[in-house]
């Protein structure tokens, strides 16, 4: 397991990204199993999300501080971004279609 201090620099890079207006520079591939270079946050839907596999977890890391940016927030509560990221893979299990960026501003 990585490390907190490793997270928190991760999550602290994409609220910065996302505060100076270029997180949704990100294109997902919606092919099962295969790498993911980008990520068009505007496009991409909760099937995309749950078809990732060693991506998964840098790409919900960046969707979290990417709406934490947007919504202004600068405190990272570690134990409730672990909760909200559960949420959110229940969700998109219910709710492919739906935009992933819906279901991390819903499940903050």
């Amino acid at each position: 397991m990585k490390s907190r201090n490793w997270l928190v620099q991760l999550i602290c890079t994409a609220v910065v990204a996302a505060a100076a207006g270029t997180g949704a520079a990100l294109t997902a591939s919606a092919q099962e199993g295969e790498a993911v270079t980008s990520v068009d946050v505007a496009a991409f839907t909760c099937r995309d999300l749950i078809r990732l596999s060693s991506e998964r977890d840098n790409v919900v890391i960046f969707m979290h501080g990417y709406v934490s940016g947007k919504m202004g927030e600068t405190v990272i509560d570690i134990p409730a971004l672990t909760a909200a990221s559960d949420a959110v893979v229940e969700y998109c299990i219910d709710n492919p279609e739906a935009p992933a960026l819906t279901a991390f501003m819903d499940n903050r």
